[in-house]
């Protein structure tokens, strides 16, 4: 997953390389339309794989969804077979790049330390990645139960199938306009990510309404801030990415998916262990401020 984002972040930077694009920390800009390209696929994906895979179990049983997915995964690595790999030149750095220009007499001295300070500003700071580990610290255990939580609603397994692909769905329509959005100056990627936390929360707490009442609008509801809430996070935190360590993306992307990784962890041990104690349903409340965390630890970023 880091590499592919990594990977997809390179190619859109060497189309822009032919085109008239900004330029920041000396390489093209990324916009937030081309990178949200590769994360509405990715929920496109998701949403289709949760209708059928739910499908699949209502009509063939549990038994028949592992064809299916071996299937599906044959063809997604048949696929993937004639994708050409993006590499950079050889030996270019961008020192000897200046350098050259200075040489040439293009650029001065002042112009040489003004472009070293900007490389030394354009860092990726930790805050990103803790205050998203908060955010899917409180939510992700959650989200592994909330089938459970449908059905003790009353619903039957195929329908709760369909409110579940609502997340990914609106995670498509979040994608694109938030791709749009993020691009203009007024919304930086911290305003971005704000907005994802906050209506991480709203989930949650729709989230224990539903389980409260059975009321199934307000599940239908909390899938549609779940989709938009990760939308604004990833479309955030993978422009700040990109375009703050160009030559870094693959190794942040890494720390990326391993933070992630972390907080699913920690969140199961910790749910976990609280439900041996209380219900879900009772957790519920108090998960719905974790993510508030970071949106207080996000602007600082």
């Amino acid at each position: 997953m880091p590499a592919a984002s990594a990977l997809f972040a390179e190619i859109v930077e060497k189309k822009n390389l032919k085109m008239e694009t900004k330029v920041i920390n000396g390489a093209p800009e990324v916009s937030g339309t081309q990178l949200s390209l590769l994360s509405t696929t990715k929920s496109t994906g998701w949403t289709v794989g949760v209708l059928f895979s739910s499908s699949i179990i209502s009509v063939f049983g549990v038994d028949a969804l592992i064809p299916f997915l071996v299937i599906i995964t044959t063809i997604s690595l048949i696929c993937a077979l004639p994708i050409k790999d993006v590499k950079k030149e050889e030996n270019v750095n961008n020192e000897f790049v200046i350098e050259d220009i200075v040489g040439k007499g293009l650029l001065d001295d002042k112009t040489k330390k003004a472009n070293s300070l900007i490389k030394k500003r354009a860092k990726i700071k930790s805050l990103l990645f803790i205050s998203v580990f908060f955010r899917q610290f409180g939510l992700i255990a959650i989200l592994q139960i909330l089938t459970l939580l449908l059905t003790d609603a009353g619903l039957p397994i195929a329908l709760a199938g369909v409110i579940i692909a609502l997340n990914p769905l609106f995670q498509v329509v979040a994608m694109i306009v938030n791709g749009r959005f993020i691009d203009n100056p007024r919304i930086s990627e911290r305003l971005m990510l704000g907005i994802g936390f906050i209506l991480s929360t709203i989930t949650l707490f729709l989230y224990t309404g539903g389980s409260a009442t059975g009321s199934i609008a307000l599940f239908v509801l909390g899938q549609v801030c779940l989709g938009f809430s990760w939308g604004c996070v990833y479309t955030g935190a993978l422009k700040y990415i990109v375009n703050r360590a160009p030559q870094d993306r693959a190794f942040y992307m890494g720390i990326w998916i391993t933070n992630l990784q972390v907080a699913k962890i920690s969140s199961y041990i910790v749910f976990g262990s609280l439900w041996f104690i209380f219900t879900p349903v009772m957790v519920l409340p108090f998960a719905a401020f974790i993510p508030l965390v970071g949106l207080v630890i996000v602007f600082w970023l």
